[in-house]
């Protein structure tokens, strides 16, 4: 278990992440398959019913999912932050989100000013996204 979370696990974290889909070799997916607890779920289309296995492990604060196929021996692994990794990560989301919603509306003002209509409105979402954005790095 040592070498499986300190070596392996740590270095597929390094190269791809946290929320992002990577898929392994069948040899690293072999590794994954003996290390992680398997979960069978049952899927039916009205004709068949089909298995599928993924596999599970916490780890250093993150929910290990491996989504196994049956077809190649491959999987697709994600690390997904869970506790109090978990917060900081939305957080970052929701402020990558208003910044990106405050340039929209700086853009949507100099477009209106410069055909000379009424910015009042606008004038008010920038400041109330601003403030949003404050509010949320304050909780960083």
């Amino acid at each position: 278990m040592k070498w499986f979370e300190d070596t392996f696990l740590k270095s597929i974290f390094e190269k791809q992440g946290e929320n992002v889909g990577r898929w392994l070799s069948a040899r690293q997916t072999a590794v994954c398959t003996q290390y992680m607890e398997r979960q069978t779920v049952v899927c039916s289309d009205n004709f068949n019913t089909f298995t599928h296995n993924n596999y599970y492990y916490s780890w250093n604060g993150y929910q290990v999912t491996l989504f196994y196929s049956k077809r190649n021996n491959c999987g697709k692994i994600t690390f997904t932050a869970t506790g109090k990794k978990a917060r900081p990560a939305r957080l970052e989301q929701k402020i990558a989100d208003a910044e990106r919603r405050l340039s929209a509306w700086e853009e949507d003002y100099l477009w209106t000013k410069e055909d000379g209509e009424e910015t009042s409105v606008i004038e008010k979402h920038i400041a109330e996204t601003k403030a949003e954005l404050a509010e949320l790095k304050g909780w960083l």
